[in-house]
């Protein structure tokens, strides 16, 4: 018995990650089928390799190339649980990196508490939990990129604290590589990477007086890939499509305001716990007399300097709460830290743990719940869309496609995706694509339905009649 809890001690941290991957997992086979994800290129086109190849450079001259839509195209060409399985440990991945960037100065650092909170964040308050974390598309788009980004910073982060790191050289070609990659990923995010980089070399220079030819290697690799990128999408269409959200008729001041108190509307609830929090942090270090730890410093100019990959909206005539996953991690890691500085006590981090451990697993419960519900609709509408098509004889005949009015919020299922589904359902099975559909709302689903909780939905609920989301939806 005692080597089984000295093994147990000793591989805790594998042993938590193997458990929530498995659970993620499961989650993960329960997401309800997103027709951009299934359908992101016509599987009926032949071989694997033509299939990739076809769809890709459609998608490429039409849309984009991100390295990171480039990796959906790549998913989308395997079975389903081959991204369960790569999304599972991405998941993972990201909670690790959490942990991670929290611990730099801490003596000691709970792993098991830095998970739960990090889950507890995406579960309750990530306004885009649904788009970056499930949604195939939406994952690589963003999550993945995030992480990229977040790896590629590492070796940046250390010089901040004058770290010299230590690389291979057989694997200095695979950095660079990655780094360009990287820079391919995604638009908004090397608009604070590169100045951080910049800042971290100059910096380390300064201190050390040595200069840093592979992090200076690396870094222009990273910066030619961010080049390509916006160069080989300059047709893109992705800035003229999304006027949703208004901001098209906002310029200057106006515009600013608005991506800021949209930014807040979307974080309000954690926006506030995270400030409470460091206001207590700081009474706490000056009661005792303590300085301000080098890390907490960083950590908020971390964050502030996030904000600017959600101020570069201000350029393009949209905004979405898919691209602030980079600047919701920096708030996640300031709130674990503190947290962890605040806490010094081994039986309060376990009543904490216990509490966090309740609220995940009905956070996970739920969520299992609602997308299994929603994935029994989802069959029946299609498996009745199908067979209405084949019944027609006239292919310019409307057909209706009729939706539940299930309520489970925009965080945690954003319906809007399906209303792409029935069309590219028909474009998989080969029927036609001239008949017209109509789509209704109808409660003939309801028994499927997974009764609405508007803890998976608080931000929502604050502004619901809130004057200023009103407001800010005016059109003139």
């Amino acid at each position: 018995m005692k080597r089984i809890v000295k093994i147990i001690k000793k591989y805790n941290k594998c042993l938590i990650i193997f458990l929530l991957f498995i659970l993620i997992l499961v989650l993960m086979s329960k997401i309800p089928l997103v027709g951009s994800d299934d359908f992101i290129v016509n599987r009926n086109y032949g071989s694997l390799y033509q299939t990739y190849n076809k769809g890709l450079i459609h998608f490429v001259l039409s849309w984009n190339t991100r390295s990171s839509q480039v990796f959906a195209f790549f998913l989308g060409r395997f079975p389903r649980i081959v991204f369960y399985i790569v999304n599972s440990i991405a998941f993972l991945f990201f909670l690790y990196l959490c942990y991670f960037y929290s611990k730099k100065e801490l003596k000691k650092s709970n792993f098991l508490f830095s998970i739960l909170l990090s889950i507890c964040y995406i579960f309750l308050f990530f306004s885009a939990m649904f788009d970056d974390f499930f949604w195939m598309a939406g994952s690589c788009n963003h999550l993945y990129s995030t992480i990229l980004n977040l790896v590629f910073m590492l070796p940046f982060y250390n010089l901040i604290y004058l770290k010299k790191n230590n690389y291979k050289k057989r694997k200095i070609p695979f950095y660079l590589i990655l780094a360009f990659i990287t820079g391919m990923s995604i638009e908004n995010i090397p608009i604070f990477i590169i100045p951080f980089s910049i800042f971290s070399i100059i910096y380390y220079y300064k201190k050390k007086k040595k200069f840093l030819p592979i992090e200076t290697s690396m870094l222009i690799s990273y910066i030619i890939g961010v080049g390509v990128l916006f160069i080989t999408s300059k047709n893109r269409q992705l800035y003229f499509l999304d006027n949703s959200s208004g901001i098209m008729s906002k310029t200057g001041i106006k515009k600013i305001i608005y991506i800021i108190t949209k930014f807040y509307i979307e974080n309000t609830f954690f926006i506030w716990v995270l400030l409470i929090t460091i206001i207590i942090y700081l009474a706490i270090r000056k009661i005792s007399n303590k300085k301000v730890e080098t890390q907490f410093k960083i950590n908020i100019a971390l964050l502030l300097g996030s904000l600017s990959t959600v101020m570069i909206f201000y350029f393009v005539p949209y905004y979405s709460n898919r691209a602030t996953l980079f600047t919701s991690f920096f708030m996640l890691i300031n709130y674990i830290y503190i947290l962890e500085s605040i806490i010094t006590k081994d039986y309060i981090y376990k009543i904490i743990n216990i509490i966090l451990i309740c609220i995940v697993t009905y956070s996970y419960i739920y969520l299992y719940n609602v997308y299994n519900s929603y994935n029994k609709i989802v069959y029946i509408q299609n498996k009745n869309l199908i067979n209405d098509v084949k019944s027609i004889t006239d292919n310019n005949k409307k057909i209706y496609y009729y939706f539940s009015n299930c309520q489970y919020g925009n965080r945690v299922i954003e319906d809007k995706f399906y209303y792409d589904s029935p069309v590219m359902l028909l474009k998989y099975y080969g029927l036609s694509e001239n008949i017209k559909i109509e789509y209704k709302r109808t409660n003939k689903y309801n028994k499927f339905c997974i009764k609405y909780n508007s803890l998976f939905n608080i931000n929502e609920e604050i502004h619901r009649n809130n004057p200023l989301e009103k407001a800010l939806n005016e059109r003139k």
